[in-house]
C-alpha cells in the first residue's frame, strides 16, 4: 500500500494561533504519520520538503499511483469553535466512512468534538470538490482521497494540544491505525524470542474501537512503542 501525505501550507503562511503556526504543525504531523504508517509496512511519501511550497495542484498531482492522498490541516473558526472534521471527495462517496472513522477516532484522543464527515463542492464546478488539491489527487487516480481539519487552531484548548509535539504523535498513530484498518493492512506485534518467557499488560478494555485506538496512542506516545490492539 502506498500513502502520499500532504503538510498543509509552508513557511511564510501566516494561519495559526497565538503561538501555532498551522504550517509547522502540519509538517510535524505529517512526518509522525509518515513513520507510523512506515512502522506498519505502508510505503509513504510527502508533497513537500520542509521549507518548500508547492502549487496545490503539484500536491494533488503527486498522488498519482497511490492508494491514498491525505492533506494535513488545522482549522480556524473565530475562537470558540473546537473539534476534528475530515473532508473525503465528492467523487469518491465510499469514503465517507473513512473519513468519519478518522474524524472519530481523532477527536476521541483529543478529548474534543466529532464533527464527522464532509464534503465541500465546487460552486463554479457541480460534482467536483471544491479543494484544488482534492480535486487534483482524484483527477491523478487516487484512490482514496481525504483532507483532515484536526482541531481549531485559533482556540486556546485545541492549540493548546497542536503545540504539543507527545500528542501530535498520538494524533499521527490515531490516523495511521485506522488508515492501515481500512487499507487492509495487518500490523502483527513481533514474535516472542524463542524458549523466552513473555509478560505482557493490558492497559484496557473497551467496547469502542476508537476509544481503544486512544489508548494505544497514548501508549506509544508515552515510548511503549510495541503497544497493539487484540480484539477478542
Amino acid at each position: 500500500m502506498k500513502v502520499m501525505i500532504d503538510p498543509g501550507h509552508a513557511p511564510g503562511n501566516a494561519n495559526g494561533g497565538k503561538v501555532y503556526k498551522e504550517y509547522a504543525g502540519m509538517w510535524k504531523l505529517s512526518n509522525y504519520l509518515k513513520n507510523a504508517l512506515e512502522r506498519r509496512g505502508v510505503e509513504a511519501a510527502l508533497t513537500r520538503a520542509e521549507n518548500a511550497d508547492p502549487s496545490l495542484t503539484k500536491r494533488g498531482q503527486a498522488a498519482a499511483e497511490y492508494d491514498l492522498f491525505v492533506s494535513q490541516h488545522s482549522n480556524a473558526g473565530g475562537g470558540a469553535a473546537r473539534g476534528v472534521e475530515v473532508y473525503y471527495s465528492v467523487r469518491i462517496p465510499g469514503d465517507k466512512n473513512f473519513a468519519a472513522d478518522i474524524s472519530r477516532a481523532v477527536a476521541a484522543y483529543m478529548g474534543n468534538p466529532d464533527r464527522g464527515a464532509k464534503t465541500r463542492e465546487s460552486t463554479v464546478s457541480k460534482g467536483y470538490d471544491y479543494y484544488t488539491v482534492m480535486f487534483e489527487a482524484v483527477k491523478a487516480g487516487a484512490k482514496h482521497v481525504l483532507l483532515c481539519e484536526t482541531g481549531f487552531h485559533d482556540n486556546l484548548m485545541d492549540e493548546g494540544i497542536l503545540l504539543n509535539d507527545a500528542s501530535l504523535a498520538g494524533i499521527a498513530e490515531i490516523q495511521a491505525a485506522v488508515i492501515c484498518a481500512k487499507l487492509g493492512v495487518v500490523s502483527a506485534p513481533a514474535p516472542a524470542p524463542e524458549n523466552k518467557i513473555i509478560w505482557r499488560v493490558q492497559a484496557g478494555a473497551f467496547g469502542v474501537r476508537a476509544n481503544a485506538e486512544a489508548m494505544l496512542a497514548r501508549m506509544k506516545a508515552a515510548g511503549f512503542a510495541d503497544a497493539f490492539i487484540k480484539a477478542d
